[in-house]
């Protein structure tokens, strides 16, 4: 009975090496090929348009806009209290002066591209 049980197992063993060996893997590398690349997702932070437009006014839904058209010289940001997804940061965005520290915080503006 050992020896049938063993035969079998053996035999088993041989068909699984004949599959892999027919797909053209091994059980050291049973990997298969890599997909397309997927399109890119939006990076962290809050998603905002930039505007050209120097008018220190309310910009917009989703909107942000500096004050003027040399960042180096910009000392003030427009910016809506929605973000492009149509999400509400006005009670966020009211506790950005709540600091009793000089600096207040910092924002960094980034592109959501990758070019």
């Amino acid at each position: 009975m050992k020896e049938r049980k063993l035969l079998l197992v053996l035999a088993m063993l041989l068909l699984a090496a004949l599959v892999l060996a027919a797909c053209g893997g091994s059980a050291e590398n049973n990997t298969g090929n890599t997909g397309n690349t997927g399109a890119q997702g939006d990076k962290g932070g809050l998603n905002y348009t930039f505007s050209t437009t120097t008018t220190m006014a309310d910009p917009g839904a989703g909107i942000f806009r500096y004050n003027n058209a040399t960042v180096g010289s910009v000392t003030a940001i427009a910016i809506d209290a929605t973000t492009t997804e149509a999400a509400d940061l006005s009670d966020y965005i009211a506790t950005w002066d709540d600091s009793t520290s000089t600096v207040k915080g910092q924002i960094v503006v980034k592109s959501n591209t990758n070019s």
